[in-house]
């Protein structure tokens, strides 16, 4: 009996591959993020410019000050009532304790009006000034603060042109290039995404049989006749590979809180003995960016290439919107929309049409260097026709631990169902996959290995599906060496 082999390779690659791309890039952004955020704080330590313990002598100006380097809000409140009643009371004092008061009870904005109305009061007062560009810093106002702390100089107090130093050096970080590029060896036993399944299928044939044979009626005459004949997708290919993944991101700080932000990514998986498998990604993103201490949002075009198997698979171009909001500085919400068209090549134009995604991912950090992190994700793709059409929805959660020892294990399970828009013919369904993922990473970061960090990542993805032809089970192992700047 012979076998027919079915192939599809848009319907068995164009789906997992892009889920896999958007995944990729979404941790590449928040390890970049997270990788500066730990530098910067590596660079400046406390943002505080130091303090000395009151002592029972002290007049009343030094002991507020004293209370106010001490952050005690009830004793710095309770001095400026005595000060304030003083008939000598210096108002550039009064307005430096209640900006301070302001801080200590998280109200920026307000600290902020007081110290740039008591810097224009009084330019010399280099403590209110420090405090200013300190705090114009937390708010992510970078070019105001660098020209402050770059104003500032105080040769006899050495520590405190330290501090400053380390602010200034933060700031420059904050505009300049930064991003991640790691290259590595792994191999995987379902390449190609096959379910290697075997289905009868009921197929008229007229004239000669599947094995050639002359279909003849009571008469000797040429007729047609059913036959089941055997369908087979092929094989699951397994094999080597070469895994690449670049990220690139800078922000050029404008007036305030504004300013102009690019980032571009690039992702691929090269299979030596299978090159008609091989994937290549590349996106780019320039935007708009508006950022303070709680809050950042970007707004931009976004162009994409896809490649597979050396040739031009799709492109898309559109717009991406990101939100992200952090809350006391141990939990974060961030909102990524994306709008694009998708343009297909090589006869497959009729996948082409919009696409609109979101994704929603909360962190939260918890004690000793555990994180727990999870979100939502959601697709719309339509194209030319409703069967190639879908709706998908997705759920992430995942946990990491960062040991004294410069290990990082994180582990994340991602759960997604795809739905088609019509019934293939085909296929004799209605497609529905429901996606399961899990994925462990392992990371070790040393200061010995001066910036290189070598990554081991197991991945298990099982694809169940109305379609014979897109179910399968998919192990993948890699072991990258990461570098990130």
């Amino acid at each position: 009996m012979k076998y027919r082999l079915f192939l599809l390779p848009l319907l068995l690659l164009s789906l997992p591959a892009r889920a896999d791309n958007e995944d990729t890039r979404l941790q590449l952004r928040y390890g970049i993020e997270e990788r500066q955020q730990r530098q910067e704080g590596e660079t400046v330590g406390d943002l505080s410019f130091g303090a000395a313990a009151p002592q029972e002598d002290d007049n009343l100006p030094t002991a507020l000050m004293k209370a106010v380097n001490a952050q005690n809000e009830g004793e710095t409140l309770r001095l400026l009532e005595i000060y304030k009643a003083q008939p000598d009371a210096d108002p550039d004092m009064v307005l430096f304790a209640e900006a301070n008061l302001a801080v200590f009870r998280d109200d920026l904005p307000g600290a902020l009006a007081r110290y740039r109305e008591l810097y224009a009061r009084n330019p010399q007062f280099v403590r209110a000034k420090l405090d200013l560009a300190r705090l114009l810093f937390v708010d992510k106002q970078n070019r105001e603060s660098a020209a402050l702390f770059g104003s500032i100089d105080i040769p006899e107090r050495p520590a405190v042109n330290e501090k400053i130093k380390g602010f200034s050096d933060a700031l420059s970080k904050r505009d300049a290039w930064s991003g991640s590029l790691s290259v590595g060896l792994g191999h995987d036993s379902n390449l190609n995404r096959s379910s290697a399944a075997t289905m009868l299928r009921e197929q008229q044939s007229c004239g000669f049989d599947s094995n050639g044979q002359p279909i003849l009626d009571a008469n000797g005459n040429f007729t047609c006749r059913s036959e089941w004949l055997p369908m087979k997708t092929p094989d699951a290919l397994s094999g080597r590979m070469w895994a690449y993944e670049a990220a690139v991101s800078r922000r050029l700080s404008l007036k305030g809180h504004h300013g102009i932000q690019f980032s571009g990514y690039a992702l691929g998986k090269i299979y030596p003995g299978n090159r008609d498998y091989t994937e290549h990604s590349v996106s780019l993103s320039p935007a708009y960016s508006f950022q303070n201490k709680d809050t950042s949002f970007s707004i931009g075009p976004q162009i994409q290439y896809d490649w597979v198997g050396g040739k031009m698979q799709d492109s898309n171009a559109g717009v991406s919107v990101s939100y992200n909001r952090t809350f006391a500085d141990k939990a974060s919400l961030g909102v990524q929309i994306e709008h694009k068209y998708d343009r297909y090549r090589s006869g497959y134009e009729h996948f082409n049409g919009p696409q609109s995604l979101l994704f929603a991912t909360g962190v939260y950090v918890l004690p000793k260097n555990w994180v727990l992190f999870g979100g939502y994700d959601f697709l719309r793709k339509n194209s030319r026709e409703k069967v190639d059409s879908y709706r998908r929805h997705g759920l992430r959660g995942g946990i990491s631990k960062r040991f004294d020892s410069g290990i990082e294990a994180t582990f994340q399970t991602i759960w997604r169902k795809t739905a088609y828009q019509d019934f293939h013919a085909w296929l004799d369904t209605r497609r529905k996959d429901s996606e399961r993922t899990y994925q462990l990473d392992l990371k070790l970061n040393r200061p010995a290995l001066r910036g290189f960090v070598p990554i081991l990542s197991l991945k298990h993805t099982d694809n169940r599906s109305t379609s014979w032809v897109n179910r399968y089970k998919r192990n993948e192992i890699t072991f990258k060496l990461q570098y990130g700047f």
